[in-house]
């Protein structure tokens, strides 16, 4: 069987390329940059690496056409892995760096999955529905529950939530099921990222965002340097996408929490005034 996984350079898709590999399967896994190509095609000979940017339309059509040519128009199963997270207070952050975050988690991954949806559908029809082809969506727990400081990348995976549920039941009678993963903190360079970006965009906030938000923001990049490290391994969440892809009966949700990920689900089921007043206690209210 023929996978697509994207965001594959590091974290979770590395490790979801890795395992389908270990398995067998041939695996096209997309990165961004030409250095991760090698690194890639050192771990498995069945692991083809193609340079894509879910972001970049331009990129989206000529991976496809690349993945045509080398399994027969045949797709098994998509991963869309591929993701940022930028954080700050809505009062004053960018729309501009917001649209980023949604180009990438929403737009782009629509896009791509638009573009295979065709190959998932003639390898579903050679199956004759005994095998469902599969999507898979990586999400989180931000999805379900959104943190102050984190509206940008809530927002975006809120949406990919309700996108995923309309999507499952639309390709449902193509013999394609579309699986959610949810994830809680997991240890992978995205933290690193993020932190570096909020410095960044804390930085060139005007000067009035900091008296109200310096307090929330310093709680929160503190989260960031002790949360991230000690999160989940991003073997255990690829784990879970191999189980959503290969399972006889996948499931809609696979939520793979950890500690942080399992307060965030309860608070999703409870009172939003329970909810916020949690968040202000982690996070410190703001002043001015």
């Amino acid at each position: 069987m023929n996978f697509l996984v994207t965001g594959s350079s590091t974290g979770i898709g590395y490790y979801t390329a890795e395992r389908l590999a270990r398995r067998g399967f041939q695996v096209f896994a997309t990165v961004r940059r030409s250095s991760d190509v090698d690194k890639l095609k050192q771990v498995s000979p069945l692991i083809h690496p193609i340079i894509c940017d879910v972001a970049v339309k331009s990129t989206i059509a000529p991976a496809i056409e690349e993945l045509k040519s080398k399994t027969g128009g045949l797709l098994h199963g998509l991963v869309n892995n591929a993701g940022i997270a930028l954080g700050g207070p809505l009062e004053f952050f960018p729309v501009s760096e917001i649209r980023k975050v949604f180009e990438v988690n929403v737009f782009g991954l629509l896009e791509m999955t638009q573009a295979c949806i065709p190959l998932l559908r003639q390898a579903a029809q050679q199956n004759k529905r005994r095998w469902p082809a599969r999507i898979v969506n990586v999400s989180s727990v931000s999805g379900l529950v959104a943190m102050p400081l984190m509206g940008p990348y809530s927002g975006s995976k809120f949406a990919l939530e309700a996108l995923s549920d309309s999507m499952r039941v639309e390709l449902r009678g193509a013999g394609i099921h579309v699986s959610l993963v949810e994830p809680g903190v997991t240890a992978t360079p995205i933290w690193e990222t993020t932190l570096c970006q909020a410095k960044k965009i804390r930085q060139a906030l005007p000067h009035e965002a900091e008296p109200k938000y310096g307090r929330m923001l310093d709680r929160f990049e503190a989260f960031s340097v002790y949360r991230g490290p000690r999160g989940a391994h991003p073997n255990s969440i690829a784990r879970v996408i191999e189980r959503a892809l290969l399972s006889p009966f996948p499931r809609a949700r696979y939520f793979c929490g950890g500690t942080q990920g399992n307060i965030q689900r309860v608070l999703s089921l409870l009172p939003k005034s329970v909810n916020d007043r949690f968040f202000a206690r982690a996070i410190g209210t703001s002043e001015g």
